[in-house]
């Protein structure tokens, strides 16, 4: 029973876990894997985070997830198989065929609609056959880019890695680790077709190729043309539901709609966090916050260390992933309206009314019903669009607008299908909701809405992140995980930071 006498919480614990989104639920799984009584606090009334869904009329929607990638290829695990395999988690999974299909405008005007399919040969022969003499310097990329995975699945696997191995056995990696995706196409003779090609999956980490250091993209962009890329069969909130029982089977607790609120201390140690509903102590927590709420809002200012305060002064509230994404359940089947792709990214597309709302011309496009036929009623379709917000234009937002630029985004989003696939689904719309950076940063608690973190670009590189953890991490107790620290954006990257950062931290405590 929970006691809350006097306003105090008097359980405690080994660790705390603060958020149960992606990390926060693997962080959690991985501590009580290794013994420790843990809770985790959610200030909603359900698990997930951006992992979840939510009900429109007879329509259950995927609010986020686009594909999933880590798990390898049919002779090797990847690193999210082999995660959820030694937590003891079973989802079925529905396989995506193709990476892609593009419809936009090259960088001189010349417009091109390509498809670009899973797996490395066929990946590259398809590209040969878009931009003719690419397959050689095409080879030469995967080749390093090989050498990147093969590294940093070297550097995961052993807590203690010897240097001297990655440079006999990874050189590509460490010749590489320093340079942005675009010095590196440059330095390699990438045809400039290709490096736009290849470029348009800057949208999944949120930093442009000009800033995005190479490591980071080339990790990101093996797995996805390598290997296989799945969705869960029942959205991600059913994979979040998974992995939540399968930790209360183990003994893990969780206390729905507690917020976290500051952070408890003890000589200069984080020793619990204080909630809405009182104060839990626990010597570990582990909160999946974003960081300038972290060091900004729950601690006090004497005890930050300089060292982050000149880290987020750098960072200027630079956050990637600033989003807006409609969702349209239509009532008419998917084939009915012509549409045959799962994912379309839709670049050079914007037009003039659009631009006071969206960052730049890029739209991601999905239909999820093209994946799994069964994702909606029958003789139904589910599609969303998603496009970079421009967080300026939001902040200055007017309440009594909201509405109105909303419908605007609606709008955009149907003529854009119309104008490029002759595709009308304005008469079909069963249910509709439309999500702007205010509806995340409502939901998420997060800066400007933003659904990613601060932007893993040039000297705040996930390498970087990764090697200065030891400094980074200088508050004793206080571990923060979630795509806003070492691994950066996307689902698979905050899973494996969720047990990345817990085994860091338990690997600290037994040394010291």
């Amino acid at each position: 029973m929970i006691n809350y006498q006097a306003g105090n919480i008097m359980k405690d614990y080994d660790a705390i876990v603060v958020g149960a989104g992606n990390s926060g639920l693997i962080a959690a799984m991985e501590l009580i894997k290794k013994g420790k009584r843990t809770l985790i606090i959610e200030q909603n009334n359900y698990p997930g985070g951006c992992a979840t869904s939510f009900v429109r009329g007879r329509f259950e929607i995927e609010p986020s997830l686009h594909e999933l990638c880590g798990f390898g290829s049919d002779d090797h695990d990847g690193s999210l198989v082999r995660l959820f395999k030694d937590f003891g988690i079973q989802c079925p999974w529905i396989s995506i065929k193709d990476c892609f299909r593009a419809i936009g405008k090259y960088s001189d005007g010349t417009s091109f609609d390509i498809t670009l399919p899973n797996g490395k040969a066929k990946f590259i022969e398809k590209i040969e056959e878009y931009v003719p003499g690419s397959k050689d310097k095409l080879n030469l990329l995967f080749s390093v880019m090989e050498d990147i995975h093969n590294g940093l699945s070297y550097i995961s696997d052993n807590t203690k890695y010897s240097v001297l191995h990655l440079i006999k056995n990874y050189p590509g990696m460490l010749i590489s680790g320093s340079y942005t995706v675009l010095e590196v196409f440059d330095a390699l003779g990438i045809p400039w077709k290709v490096k736009e090609i290849l470029s348009l999956y800057w949208s999944y980490l949120g930093v442009d190729i000009e800033h995005l250091n190479f490591v980071h993209y080339s990790s990101m962009l093996y797995e996805y043309i390598s290997n296989p890329i799945y969705i869960p069969k029942y959205t991600s909130h059913y994979l979040s539901s998974l992995i939540l029982k399968r930790y209360q089977e183990l003994g893990g607790e969780i206390w729905y709609c507690v917020k976290g609120e500051e952070f408890l201390f003890k000589d200069n140690k984080c020793i619990g966090i204080r909630t809405n509903k009182g104060d839990i102590y626990a010597p570990l927590v582990f909160p999946d916050i974003k960081q300038d709420i972290i060091y900004g809002k729950m601690i006090r200012e004497d005890l930050v260390h300089i060292r982050q305060k000149k880290i987020f002064n750098a960072r200027k509230g630079n956050y990637s992933g600033i989003l807006s994404t409609a969702y349209f359940c239509l009532d008419v089947d998917k084939d009915e309206l012509g549409i045959k792709d799962y994912s379309i990214f839709f670049s050079g597309n914007n037009k003039k009314q659009s631009n006071e709302i969206f960052l730049n011309d890029f739209v991601i496009f999905l239909c999820y019903n093209v994946a799994d036929p069964e994702f909606s009623p029958k003789g139904t379709t589910v599609v969303s669009f998603t496009a970079f917000a421009d967080p300026v234009f939001f902040e200055r937002l007017k309440q009594e607008e909201y509405y109105s630029v909303k419908t605007k985004m609606g709008e955009y989003f149907i003529s854009l299908l119309k104008d490029k696939l002759s595709i009308d689904i304005s008469k079909h719309i069963e249910e509709v909701e439309i999500a702007t950076p205010w509806t995340f940063s409502r939901y998420l608690n997060t800066p400007m809405g933003s659904v990613y973190g601060h932007a893993a670009e040039d000297w705040d590189s996930v390498v970087a992140r990764t090697l200065n953890m030891d400094k980074d991490y200088s508050i004793p107790g206080l571990y923060p995980i979630g795509c806003d620290t070492i691994k950066g954006d996307g689902y698979s990257s905050a899973y494996l930071a969720g047990k990345d950062i817990v085994d860091f931290a338990l690997e600290r405590i037994k040394e010291q």
